[in-house]
């Protein structure tokens, strides 16, 4: 039983051995580089601004205030005279008062230009390399591949050796 086990490892590290020797490294001659390129779109945003008119209503200052707050006072205080709350009557006739006589002033429209900004969204499209055909030739062979990078005047190459199971059959 061990003689097989024995056996066993010898062969797996015989077929190993030969697996890793299998191939070499190798230089071919780049004949022909072409890039491929495919259109891409973009996007990026630019703030924009645009003038804007505002309008506002404003009020002048009502130099009546004054007499509307006594007015307003004297009313409340009239209609509270019997009550037992008659300074709160006063209180609440001049607050009301003095608001009547604000609210009656005359109002003025304004305007003032102010800057409207956003970002806008500006879209394009562009062409971006995405690999490259090679042409190269090894052993007085033309080949052709797709690779992600440009290669210089030479390209490193992985020669794969396999035997050739049954040679009869292959010619």
């Amino acid at each position: 039983m061990n003689k097989w086990l024995l056996s066993a490892c010898v062969a797996t590290l015989t077929v190993s051995a030969t697996a890793e020797q299998s191939f070499h490294y190798d230089f071919a001659t780049v004949l022909e580089s072409t890039p491929v390129v495919k259109l891409v779109e973009r996007t990026d945003y630019e703030r924009e601004c645009k003038p804007k008119v505002i309008r506002y209503q404003t009020r002048s200052k009502n130099d009546n205030s004054l007499l509307g707050t006594v007015v307003g006072a004297a009313i409340g205080h009239a209609l509270g005279h019997r009550s037992k709350h008659r300074t709160g009557a006063t209180v609440a006739g001049a607050i009301i008062g003095n608001s009547i006589a604000k609210s009656n002033g005359p109002s003025y429209a304004k305007e003032r230009i102010e800057n409207h900004c956003q970002m806008i969204p500006v879209t394009w499209q562009e062409e971006q390399i995405v690999g490259y055909n090679v042409v190269y030739r090894y052993n007085d062979r033309t080949f052709e591949a797709r690779l992600p990078y440009k290669p210089g005047d030479t390209l490193k190459i992985r020669v794969l050796l396999n035997p050739i199971a049954n040679p009869v059959d292959d010619q």
